[in-house]
């Protein structure tokens, strides 16, 4: 199962930046009138990809089955260059200087694909993209331009949704006889008392007054910790108020109310002391001083496997996240478009093509079918009822 949310994730993550044509197999006889086949198929291309890797991402070799079946399927030699998310810019801008950019990669950074767009790096994808429905389909045309200079689009944008959300400490809340929080009834309120309880009662047991609440990132966009703001009311960039927007940087009643508890929390050693300086959270969640944190949750399950080395039975569940006095709640996602899917201005029109047919491919209902379920036979198979059941190879 491991292996299999593995490649979806990457999968996700970059619409399969892979190439594709037409199917090839044994049975492929060529073309109509009987001409030899391998004339007229489309010849094998490399395709290089660079992608980042978080926690746990990756695997040892390109030999995997979704792989393969790309390769066979498209008639191409992808291989794929796993980078740890650290320090993924770091080496892309090593190879950049190089001259030498992988084929597609996928660009978080805006202020980083803006600069790339100015200097000539990506290749504009507009005139191509009528021949691709199911690929033009999969955002707004506001989307698509979002970034871009007037007419042209270097990108293919990812839609954007919330991954994160608030997590705690189960053993902790059962050593102190706190119930975990229901999502009808879990408030800001709620959230401080439990986080002050994991200060100042000692939770791990150890007769030492070395763990807290909750921390954050100095450095980070909303801190790290987005479901602490929703509470107070204010937006993800910005609010809607009697038919006008209005930026988050000009909410100052819910700014002070939000500054009031985070400076509470600080004086009371709820909040990590080091937060300012903080870059991480991994170290601290995978410590085992820390009650709450935001994570991802396949971040979750590798953090719950790292804490059984120094606090066995230790666990990480997840939550709603806390309600404010009115009920709202929420974490935060990038805006829809600002995330990108490029490809290197070398990459040749052969290529290219491939490249745009093998995601519009990917994007249409057999795609989505193999990303969400995998290879019938390798990852599912069907029952008699046409429901798909894992096989015993996924579930080990």
């Amino acid at each position: 199962m491991k292996r299999m949310l593995s490649i979806i994730l990457v999968m996700s993550l970059v619409f399969l930046a892979v190439v594709g044509c037409s199917s090839v197999g044994s049975e492929d006889t060529g073309t109509a009138s009987g001409t030899n086949g391998d004339k007229d198929k489309p010849k094998k291309i490399k395709i290089d990809m660079m992608i980042a890797s978080w926690k746990g991402g990756g695997w040892p070799d390109n030999n995997h089955p979704i792989i393969k079946y790309i390769d066979d399927k498209f008639n191409v030699d992808l291989q794929i260059q796993w980078v740890p998310n650290a320090n993924f810019y770091e080496k892309l801008n090593v190879i950049a200087a190089s001259g030498k950019l992988p084929d597609v990669m996928r660009i978080d950074s805006p202020s980083q694909y803006l600069k790339w767009v100015e200097e000539g790096v990506f290749q504009d994808l507009k005139p191509q993209l009528a021949q691709y429905s199911h690929l033009q389909s999969i955002a707004k045309p506001e989307e698509w331009a979002l970034l871009n200079p007037k007419d042209q689009i270097f990108g293919i944008p990812i839609y954007a949704t919330a991954q994160n959300t608030i997590y705690v400490r189960k053993d902790w809340l059962d050593k102190l006889g706190i119930p975990v929080p229901s999502p009808d009834t879990f408030t800001i309120d709620q959230f401080y008392d439990i986080a002050k309880a994991f200060t100042t009662q000692d939770p791990d047991g150890n007769g030492k007054n070395d763990t807290f609440g909750f921390s954050a990132l100095g450095n980070a966009s909303l801190l790290g910790m987005p479901e602490l703001f929703a509470p107070f009311g204010l937006a993800n960039g910005w609010k809607e108020e009697n038919g006008k927007l209005i930026p988050m940087q000009v909410q100052s009643d819910e700014w002070k109310a939000f500054l009031t508890f985070m400076s509470r929390a600080y004086k009371e050693g709820v909040l990590d002391k080091d937060f300012v300086t903080n870059t991480n959270f991994n170290e601290k969640y995978a410590q085992g001083k820390v009650g709450f944190a935001d994570m991802h949750y396949q971040f979750s399950q590798q953090t719950n496997q790292q804490l059984q080395t120094i606090a066995p039975g230790a666990k990480f569940v997840e939550l709603a996240p806390p309600m404010g006095k009115d009920g709202m709640r929420g974490t935060s996602t990038p805006t829809s478009g600002t995330i990108k899917v490029v490809l290197s201005k070398d990459v040749d029109a052969d290529k290219r093509d491939r490249i745009l047919q093998l995601f519009d491919w990917w994007v249409s209902p057999e795609g989505e079918d193999i990303l969400k379920n995998g290879i019938e036979n390798i990852h599912y198979k069907k029952n008699s009822s046409g429901a798909y059941e894992m096989t015993d190879e996924l579930k080990a």
